[in-house]
């Protein structure tokens, strides 16, 4: 659970690792609708089930506004 661990922290992240993590935010943001959405949250978030990929995209959002 190592990456569960860090996913409310962007604090020790490189500039470049938290540039990256909010384009991916932001083109799962934009989708140009759920379908396309899901899609990208499933192939990003595939390894964490559904209430954590909520707060890990809640987290994301608050870093990368």
């Amino acid at each position: 659970m190592m990456g569960a661990s860090r996913a409310g922290s962007t604090g020790s992240m490189a500039p470049s690792d938290k540039e990256a993590m909010c384009a991916r935010y932001r083109g799962m943001r934009n989708a140009p609708d759920e379908r396309a959405r899901q899609a990208m949250m499933d192939r990003e978030m595939a390894s964490m089930p559904p209430e954590m990929r909520q707060r890990h995209m809640e987290m994301m959002g608050k870093h990368c506004e």
